[in-house]
């Protein structure tokens, strides 16, 4: 008979293996062993990986960016300004002049071969605008036109001119006069002259009379108004004060 101690012992032995079995079929808790990850051996795919994860997270915010108000807006604006330049095509060449003094839209449409309108929103003025001696405005003339236009606008005026003196009692002489200190050309023309500010633009053309200084001289028209006659052969007394008299 064996002893009790040895017995017990296979018993014991027994017990444990069957409890483990038991354990293992039942799906018993097993001891877990927390270990770092190893880094891969395929370095390339976990780059690949987060390539992909970027492009997602792109492509989701530009989708966003997209369907946002501003974007739509400023998309809207752009096709609008695509469409315009496409009805009004291409610029036509325009030339930059002076305007003459008495010079008008309409005046100067009629050099160009365009209406006083489309001469006037070429310039982004009403017609109604009057314009001012020395404006700068665009006028749709280029080389040969252009030659044309001076021609134009030089016969007009030569032509306004004539009427203007015909209806004075004719020219009698052209005087000359100095600028002084305090002295202005729209001064000497209307106040001191009695003229319209053209009219002795008109006999100054190859004179800048924005830029005179003291002593510069400038040509004023003598008509036949501005003259008192006096007994025959006695000569002419003018009555502008700048010319004392001409024989």
């Amino acid at each position: 008979m064996a002893p009790m101690g040895a017995s017990t012992g296979v018993v014991m032995k027994l017990v444990s293996i069957f409890v483990s079995i038991g354990l293992v079929a039942c799906g018993g808790d097993r001891e877990v062993v927390a270990t770092s990850p190893e880094p891969s051996s395929d370095v390339a795919s976990q780059v690949d990986l987060q390539a992909s994860l970027s492009e997602i997270e792109f492509e989701a915010e530009l989708e966003e960016i997209e369907e946002s108000e501003e974007y739509l807006l400023a998309m809207a604006g752009e096709e609008a300004n695509a469409e315009n330049e496409a009805e009004v095509g291409p610029v036509e060449p325009t030339t930059t002049i002076r305007v003459r003094a008495g010079e008008s839209f309409v005046t100067l449409a009629s050099c160009s071969g365009v209406t006083p309108t489309e001469l006037a929103e070429l310039n982004s003025l009403s017609v109604r605008d009057p314009l001012m001696a020395g404006q700068e405005i665009q006028v749709p003339v280029w080389g040969e036109e252009l030659a044309q236009f001076d021609d134009s606008r030089d016969a007009r005026e030569s032509r306004r001119l004539e009427r203007f003196i015909e209806s004075k009692g004719g020219l009698v002489s052209v005087s000359p006069h100095a600028m002084a200190y305090g002295d202005t050309v729209w001064g000497v023309a209307v106040q001191d002259a009695g003229l319209p500010f053209w009219v002795v633009e008109q006999f100054n053309r190859d004179t800048d009379l924005n830029s005179l200084g003291i002593g510069d001289e400038i040509y004023l028209p003598i008509l036949g108004d501005n003259v008192t006659g006096l007994e025959p052969n006695e000569g002419v007394a003018f009555a502008d004060p700048i010319v004392e008299a001409v024989e």
